[in-house]
């Protein structure tokens, strides 16, 4: 996967939600990768005051849900893996594992959830640019998609190609 901080995340994943973490069609491309069925079997769309929420479940049971519209800084993201409930932004009174960066001074140098870790090249580390330790993965966002493409194009130029279309 791309973005590195779902790199661990491609098996067993049952629910995934964004939480002011997504545009529409780059939630739709991570649905896609994270889970394994896009036959959409039902669909509610609600709204929340100025928020919208939209929830698809899969005929696997498998749930998405994108509440919008996006606010990298103050959103997250959530994703149920077996019974673990795994996020860049615990809420207070929630169990659940957080998603880090690994910081180097203030650069990202890797991502660290539980005891696995994600480690980033250098030039890959430059794309995400400066963190503070408040700083969620959500909020660099743009800064990851930059990163997913630059892994995209390396692998292009090192003749392993790109991933093929149906995954996302």
């Amino acid at each position: 996967m791309g973005i590195p901080c779902f790199d661990f995340l491609v098996e067993s994943t049952s629910s995934i939600t964004f939480d002011r973490a997504a545009y529409k069609y780059h939630a739709s491309a991570l649905f896609k990768t994270l889970l394994p069925s896009m036959t959409i079997s039902k669909f509610a769309r609600q709204n929340k005051g100025a928020l919208q929420q939209r929830v698809y479940t899969f005929s696997t049971g498998q749930q998405a849900t994108l509440t919008e519209p996006r606010d990298y800084d103050n959103g997250r993201f959530e994703i149920v893996s077996g019974t673990s409930l795994i996020t860049d932004r615990l809420p207070d009174g929630q169990a659940g594992v957080v998603i880090d960066p690994i910081l180097e001074g203030n650069h990202c140098v890797g991502i660290i959830q539980g005891e696995e870790t994600v480690m980033l090249m250098s030039e890959e580390s430059a794309l995400l640019g400066e963190w503070t330790e408040t700083t969620t993965l959500t909020a660099k966002m743009h800064d990851l998609k930059r990163v997913g493409l630059y892994r995209l194009f390396a692998d292009v130029h090192a003749g392993r190609g790109a991933y093929p279309l149906d995954q996302g």
